[in-house]
């Protein structure tokens, strides 16, 4: 019968540093326990195997596609590209002539996070989701435009045109006119807002045709 030892304070020797041997289970030595001279308690050495994955308090959770990151969290390596999202125009939208309109984007295909509101046409970065975004969009305008007119396509960011994502095409009396655009990474904090806006120079209104147009993005990782 193992012997059992009950006591309420182990005191080392005044300035000297004491070791403590704990008996593994089958009597062998075990785990050593070692104190400086101050008295301080420290691990010196670990048998192989003596802490499992369920002994460690941490955040999220232990499977083979996570690893333990210095804060104290399960992680999954390497990284997803989330937030994202992708949505279209479910029904045909009429542009006028020279006016910035916002795409009724209102057909979800993807949300990774729940940050795209199809209701009011808009992405906004979540609440820790801060960094380089990069977005994509294009338009489809039925019956075309006129010679020497132009249709525009640009990311407005917290309601303010980003000039530099406007992506525009040139007519020359085609059936159509296409556009198709990505934006070049954008660093955003969380709560800001993006959205999409068409503009065209036919003249007069013009049909940008539904399940043609398209508003998405990504975040960004490594840079």
């Amino acid at each position: 019968m193992a012997s059992l030892l009950k006591t309420d304070k182990i005191s080392t020797t005044a300035g000297g540093a004491q070791e403590f041997t704990l008996p593994a289970a089958d009597g062998t030595s075990g785990q050593v326990l070692q104190t400086d001279g101050s008295g301080v308690l420290s691990v010196a050495a670990l048998a192989a195997d003596t802490v499992g994955v369920s002994q460690i308090s941490a955040t999220g959770t232990a499977s083979s596609s996570t690893f333990l990151r210095g804060d104290n969290a399960w992680a999954a390596a390497g990284g997803d590209n989330s937030p994202s999202f992708r949505a279209t125009n479910g029904s045909n939208q009429n542009i006028t002539h020279n006016t910035w309109t916002k795409l009724v984007a209102d057909t979800e295909n993807w949300d990774t996070d729940t940050a795209y509101d199809n209701s009011t046409y808009r992405f906004t970065v979540p609440a820790g989701e801060g960094g380089k975004y990069l977005f994509f969009y294009g338009a489809y305008f039925e019956g075309g435009l006129g010679q020497d007119k132009a249709a525009e396509v640009s990311l407005y960011i917290n309601n303010v045109n980003d000039n530099r994502c406007i992506m525009r095409t040139g007519a020359s009396d085609l059936a159509d006119s296409r556009i198709h655009g990505m934006s070049f990474p954008i660093a955003l904090v969380a709560t800001d807002y993006v959205e999409c806006f068409l503009r065209q120079h036919g003249g007069s209104t013009s049909t940008c045709l539904a399940n043609f147009a398209y508003f998405g993005g990504m975040k960004l990782i490594g840079i």
